[in-house]
């Protein structure tokens, strides 16, 4: 699958350069896989701000249409895997406690809705 992956990007990448020929909207073809094989690379660059804002204006300068592109496909893909990684934005609403339930005839903390901690049976109904 990673080699049918690499094929298409390739694929794009190549029409891209032969629509730039004659249109410039075919820059944009090519800064997609652009971006997904580099990255790695520009996720290093963008550990400093200052350094990423220097390569985002030099490629701004350079060609403003595969710059607004790239910066955008790589905003994407950068959500992209923080979805996959199921980071939570906000802690204190991910992290749900469930309420602590103590048995009262012992005073321990019960590890599930029959057993406390130390073992003891209780709530259980005897028919």
């Amino acid at each position: 699958m990673k080699t049918l992956k690499k094929f298409a990007l390739f694929c794009v990448c190549c029409l891209g350069a032969l629509v730039a020929v004659y249109q410039s909207w075919g820059v944009m073809l090519m800064a997609f896989p652009s971006v997904i094989w580099l990255y790695k690379p520009l996720d290093v660059i963008h550990k400093n701000k200052y350094i990423a804002l220097l390569l985002w204006l030099a490629l701004l300068y350079l060609n403003w249409l595969f710059a607004i592109t790239a910066a955008l496909a790589y905003f994407f893909i950068h959500v992209w895997y923080l979805h996959q990684q199921n980071i939570p934005t906000n802690y204190s609403s991910s992290t749900k406690r469930t309420p602590r339930r103590i048995n009262p005839s012992t005073g321990l903390l019960m590890k599930n809705r029959y057993f406390d901690i130390a073992g003891n049976a209780y709530g259980w109904k005897n028919d």
